[in-house]
């Protein structure tokens, strides 16, 4: 995984640039092995170092935790830490991440889990995008409430692409392929897995039958956890994914149990500024 920076290219024409984004749902709300198990996803963004981290199912105990060992490194920023659990988004502090001072949150009214939209615009080498994270509502039957919430945040998509800024929505979803497709994505916004080749090593983000920390019977395979980048048509900034794969998949040693029940998603974007 390169961290770029910034880099010229064979034409005078365009400049590139690149970041990194690992969405991750961490699983706060199971006690067990709780500091354990956070500290060890703290090692592993330490280990990375993406530029942008979309961090969901966060419980106060956590937030400190997290605060604590990337507070240096990253701007952790979230709803409300005093909420039963709720998601976050951190950047990191870099002369290159100028961060836009104030937080866009939207509620979903109809939410019975508190789930809600964060919306923090920032400029990456000078060029803006607008990142969008969420925690959709959860369990097969939330399915509608699930498609309310994600046409929600598309509308907060559309309202970044009538100014022509480019966007980034992702987090555990919790969504399938039929409501997204019952939903709709506007034009210009594409899902990165697919967009890189839907992979199928990194296709299952949510896996009982590869990650045993639930310890339940059942055996399902999710891809809950995703990423959406809009471009708007009219963009001069052109984003390109580059890379993408699960993270998370090594069982601490002395619990012998993952960092999450969940994998993290990490990508990789090349910025290019067309001049």
């Amino acid at each position: 995984w390169i961290k770029m920076a910034a880099a010229s290219v064979s034409s005078s024409s365009s400049h590139n640039y690149g970041f990194s984004l690992l969405s991750w749902n961490i699983d706060g709300l199971d006690a067990r092995d709780l500091k354990v198990r956070t500290s060890t996803v703290i090692s592993v963004i330490k280990n990375l170092l993406p530029d942008v981290l979309y961090l969901q199912e966060i419980v106060p105990t956590t937030w400190e935790i997290l605060n604590s060992g990337l507070g240096s490194i990253y701007e952790c920023r979230c709803a409300n830490h005093e909420l039963p659990y709720f998601h976050g988004v951190f950047i990191r502090k870099s002369k290159r991440i100028i961060i836009s001072d104030s937080m866009q949150i939207a509620k979903f009214p109809h939410s019975q889990m508190l789930r809600h939209l964060l919306h923090q615009k920032v400029r990456i080498d000078g060029h803006v995008v607008h990142l969008l994270t969420s925690h959709l509502e959860s369990m097969k039957a939330s399915k509608d409430e699930r498609k309310n919430q994600l046409s929600q945040c598309i509308e907060e998509i559309l309202k970044c692409t009538t100014r022509d800024e480019v966007s980034i929505f992702g987090g555990d979803l919790n969504i399938r392929d039929e409501e997204v497709d019952a939903v709709g994505l506007p034009e210009g916004c594409a899902d990165v897995w697919v967009m890189l080749g839907s992979n199928p090593e990194h296709q299952w983000t949510w896996d009982t039958s590869a990650n045993n920390n639930l310890m339940v019977k059942y055996k399902a395979k999710c891809r809950f956890d995703r990423l959406y980048l809009s471009q708007p048509p009219k963009s001069k900034t052109k984003i390109t994914p580059t890379s993408l794969k699960l993270i998370g998949k090594d069982k601490i040693e002395k619990i012998e149990r993952f960092p999450s029940d969940h994998w993290g998603v990490l990508a990789s974007f090349e910025i290019i500024k067309e001049t």
